[in-house]
C-alpha cells in the first residue's frame, strides 16, 4: 500500500466514525506518520535489513555511517580469505582498549565499535570505529536496520495488519477507551507479527539414522 492509499482507508473509517471534517487529513496525516514511525522500530523487523558496503578510502579513526542508519546486526571484514565477523564492544570498553585506533598498523579489524555524535551538524551522526584500522582500498560489509522510511510501501504485506493497528491508535481522542483499546489492538498485532516475522518458510526437520539414540524414560514407580 502506499501513503496515499493509507489516508484514503483511514478517512473512509474516519466519516464512518463521524468525526468532524475540519482539520481531518492534517490529523490523519499525522496519525500516518507517528504511527509507521513506531510500527518501524518496534522490533528488528527482518525487512528493516539493509546491506551497506563501507569503502575504506583512508585510514581514519572514525567512519560515517548512512544517513538512514539505525542498528547493527553484524559486521564482516571481506578481504581475507576468512571474512572475519567483528565482535562489538561499546564505546567505553572500545575506548579503555584502543584509544588511538591510528596509532596501530593497519590490517585486518577484529573489533568495532558505534556511536551517536551529538557534535556534528549532519541529520543522522552515527559512526563507526575499527579496530584494527583496515588498509585503504578494504571493504567492510555492515548489514544494518533502516530508520523509518518516508514511504509506506516499505512495509511488505505481512507487516500491514500491524502497521495500520500502529496507526490507528492515534485518532481516537487522547484518554479515551476508544484510544486505550486501539493501543492494546495495536500491541497484540506487533507481538503477532514478531512471532511470524521471518525469512525461513521452510519446515526443520531430521532425518533419524543408527547414530541417533532412543529417548529412554524411566518410570520406577510401576
Amino acid at each position: 500500500m502506499t501513503n496515499t492509499e493509507i489516508l484514503n482507508y483511514f478517512t473512509f473509517l474516519a466519516k464512518q466514525a463521524g468525526l468532524p471534517d475540519d482539520g481531518l487529513d492534517d490529523h490523519l496525516d499525522n496519525c500516518i506518520t507517528l504511527g509507521l514511525s513506531d510500527f518501524w522500530n518496534a522490533r528488528p523487523w527482518s525487512f528493516r535489513s539493509e546491506p551497506y558496503s563501507l569503502n575504506i578510502t583512508e585510514e581514519a579513526e572514525q567512519y560515517k555511517l548512512p544517513d538512514n542508519f539505525a542498528g547493527v546486526r553484524t559486521v564482516r571484514e571481506q578481504d581475507s580469505l576468512e571474512g572475519n565477523d567483528l565482535g562489538y564492544k561499546i564505546k567505553e570498553e572500545f575506548d579503555h582498549i584502543v584509544a588511538h585506533p591510528t596509532a596501530y598498523p593497519s590490517t585486518y579489524p577484529q573489533i568495532y565499535t558505534i556511536y551517536f555524535d551529538n557534535s556534528k551538524a549532519a541529520s543522522q551522526k552515527y559512526y563507526i570505529k575499527l579496530f584494527p584500522v583496515p588498509e585503504s582500498g578494504h571493504t567492510m560489509l555492515i548489514d544494518m536496520l533502516t530508520d523509518t522510511p518516508s514511504n509506506i510501501s516499505a512495509v511488505p504485506t505481512k507487516g500491514l495488519s500491524a502497521l495500520l493497528a500502529s496507526i490507528a491508535k492515534y485518532i481516537p481522542k487522547i484518554g479515551s477507551i476508544a484510544r486505550r483499546e486501539a493501543g492494546f489492538d495495536a500491541e497484540k498485532e506487533i507481538i503477532k507479527l514478531e512471532r511470524e516475522d521471518s525469512p525461513f518458510m521452510g519446515k526443520l526437520y531430521k532425518v533419524f539414522d543408527d547414530t541417533d539414540t532412543q529417548l529412554k524414560v524411566t518410570r520406577p514407580w510401576i
